[in-house]
């Protein structure tokens, strides 16, 4: 069992590492493109900031419990 998970560990890292998307070693270029960032600004503005705030500040105290 084991040896089948770090296999697949292992697959899944080196598919990660030939991605063609990618940067080559040492290009400063961000792996991400402009609109991804836009689409998951938009998913977060409607499925994360209720919570995590507009700016992603969280709730202070977030780990204090609540009464209820």
């Amino acid at each position: 069992m084991i040896t089948r998970a770090a296999a697949a560990v292992c697959t899944a890292l080196a598919a990660t590492a030939t991605s063609p998307n990618a940067p080559a070693a040492g290009t400063p270029e961000r792996w991400y493109e402009q609109f991804r960032v836009e689409a998951g600004e938009t998913v977060y503005a409607s499925n994360c900031a209720e919570c995590h705030g507009a700016r992603g500040e969280a709730t202070p105290d977030w780990r204090r419990r609540e009464p209820d």
